[in-house]
C-alpha cells in the first residue's frame, strides 16, 4: 500500500508501515529543526523492525545563489516547471551533518553515505545522492 503525506506531520498511525520511504525531499526542508523532525516521524510511522530508506540531493560545491538570511548552507537552483523558469530552495547537505541527521537512538543503520548513478560511492564527483537505508529498533 502506497501513501502519500506531508512532513513533518504524516496522517498515518504509529508503527503502521514496515517499509517508509522518503525519496528527494528532506533537502526541501528550510530548517535544521523540521528535518529533524521529520526524521522523527518517519520513524514513528515505521514499524519495529521496519526499513526506512530516504535520499536528499547531493549538491555539488557549484555557484547557486545563496538564500537571503540563512544561518545554515541553503540555495536557490535553477528550476523549470510548467515551461516557466523558476528558483527552487534546496539545503544543501554535507555528509557530516547527513549522518548526524539519521543517528538516532531508535534506529540501526545499515548502511549510509553516497550515491552515485547506480552504485555507492565515495567520489564526490560521481555523487548524486545521500541515501540511507536503517532498521527500526524494536520497542
Amino acid at each position: 500500500d502506497l501513501r502519500r503525506g506531508e512532513l513533518p506531520h504524516l496522517k498515518l498511525n504509529d508503527a503502521t508501515a514496515d517499509v517508509t520511504a522518503c525519496f528527494a525531499v528532506l533537502h526541501h526542508i528550510p530548517t535544521t529543526g523540521l528535518r529533524r523532525a521529520s526524521v522523527e516521524e518517519l520513524i514513528r510511522v515505521t514499524k519495529p523492525e521496519g526499513r526506512i530508506v530516504a535520499t536528499a540531493w547531493f549538491i555539488s560545491d557549484a555557484t547557486y545563489e545563496e538564500v537571503a538570511g540563512s544561518l545554515e548552507d541553503d540555495v536557490w537552483i535553477p528550476w523549470k516547471a510548467d515551461q516557466k523558469h523558476s528558483k527552487r530552495f534546496v539545503h544543501r547537505f554535507t555528509e557530516t551533518e547527513w549522518k548526524k541527521l539519521w543517528t538516532h537512538p531508535g534506529l540501526d543503520i545499515l548502511k549510509i553515505g553516497l550515491f552515485g548513478r547506480d552504485d555507492w560511492t565515495k567520489d564526490k564527483a560521481k555523487a548524486r545522492n545521500f541515501f540511507v537505508i536503517a532498521k527500526k529498533k524494536s520497542a
